[in-house]
This record gives C-alpha cells, structure tokens and sequence, in this order.
C-alpha cells in the first residue's frame, strides 16, 4: 500500500480536502467521507474517525489558516446555497414532509426568477386543507385519494370537506 505524498504544511491532499470542506461548513463525518476516507465505514466509525482527524494539530492549524485568508464568496456562494437547498428537499422528500417540501422548492423557484416573491408569501398561508381541496378542485372523491397519499398522519383528525367559496380557478 503506498502512502500519501505531503503537501507543503504537512498535510496530505485528502486531509487538505477534508480541512477545507469542514472551513465550509460540512459535518466532519461528510467531509471526511467525501475527501477520500473511510469508504467501507460505518457512520459511527467514520464519525469517530473524522472527529480524531479534525482534533490533530496540522489541521486545526491549516483550517485557521484557511479561515483567516478565506473570502465570503469562498464559505458560502449562491451555487453552495443551491446545493444546500437540493439537500434538504431530498431530505424533505425522504421524510415525506411535503410541507416543506413545498416551502424549498418555491424557494428553489424563487431563485431561479420563476416564482414572484409577491405570490410565495400569499400561498405560504395556505394550510394543508386549503392545499389539498385546492387540489381536489371540488372532486371529494379526488380529497380522499389525495389525502391518502400524502402522509394522512400528518393532517389533523378532523374531516376535510370542500368549500366551493374557498377554491377560486
């Protein structure tokens, strides 16, 4: 097995990588893993690995380093907000919290200049209710097919019925 070669200051590139990832602000464990280690570990042994790798003393030094010559447009950039955002709907979506998911991609639209900062804060007072017989468009068979999709735990107990003055076309 061959070793890694030093950079200057000591470090190797992967470590180089990985102090740098972590002045970004990712987890230690992500950036340890995306910097090259621990590709067959477990998340606690990468955790614990990454964490023993973020207490040695060339990579505090490189990060403080890094930090002090670090611009604002290198710690958080529109593309870093982006990737952030893509991040948590995929999150959002594996919890099948379609709230939120909903709230992350109109500000992925709002972003993008496709949705008017205007209409985001009038449909973000909507309730899940108002969402979904919205949806329904006055069909209460389509309500309970939508309802049942959508993660009925997480509604209130109470019936939804259709109010014909509440949904506008």
């Amino acid at each position: 097995m061959s070793r890694e070669k030093r950079l200057p200051g000591g470090l190797t590139h992967r470590e180089r990588t990985f102090a740098e990832l972590m002045c970004k602000g990712m987890r230690p464990r992500d950036a340890y893993r995306q910097a090259g280690f621990a590709k067959r570990a477990t998340d606690k042994q990468a955790s614990d690995n990454a964490s023993t790798k973020a207490k040695q003393p060339a990579i505090i030094k490189y990060m403080a380093e890094w930090l002090n010559r670090a611009r604002i447009s290198d710690i958080d950039s529109p593309g870093a907000a982006v990737a952030k955002t893509l991040d948590a709907i995929n999150e959002a979506s594996d919890d099948r919290n379609w709230t939120a998911i909903a709230a992350l991609q109109r500000l992925r639209y709002q972003h993008n200049g496709i949705a008017e900062r205007t209409s985001v804060q009038i449909e973000a007072t909507f309730s899940d209710a108002d969402i979904l017989a919205r949806l329904a468009n006055n069909d209460p068979a389509r309500l309970a097919q939508l309802r049942s999709l959508l993660a009925p735990a997480s509604f209130d107990d109470e019936p939804l019925t259709i109010d014909s003055t509440a949904v506008e076309t």
